[in-house]
């Protein structure tokens, strides 16, 4: 199995946790915590596959990082303006892509 071919498994797989950890917590009644659940599912779809195989590819080298990096700015220019709840959401998006970076750098060391 190609090292994308096992980064975009375990994305299917960590988007599954997030569906279920959605499905909790809407019958939790925690609706914030539901919408920010299946916001890190959707992204761990297309949206991260494609960056990841571009980053992989090395047709845009460290595009999950740099985008890691505008997700922070994002953050901190929402918490300047007191959007909190902006500033927690692009935090999140920040971890969710940081975590398929280390995904993929990993795989990519094994892969060596």
């Amino acid at each position: 199995m190609s090292v994308l071919e096992k980064y975009n498994a375990a994305l299917d797989e960590r988007a599954a946790k997030m569906r279920e950890a959605a499905a909790r917590t809407k019958e939790a009644g925690d609706e914030r915590q539901h919408s920010i659940c299946l916001m890190q599912a959707s992204m761990l779809g297309d949206m991260l596959k494609m960056i990841g195989k571009v980053d992989h590819e090395g047709i845009r080298p460290d595009l999950l990082g740099d985008t890691v990096k505008l997700m922070e700015k994002q953050a901190e220019e929402a918490r300047k303006r007191d959007d909190f709840d902006l500033e927690d959401r692009q935090k999140v998006k920040a971890d969710t892509i940081r975590w398929a970076m280390d995904t993929l750098r990993g795989l990519e060391a094994e892969d060596e």
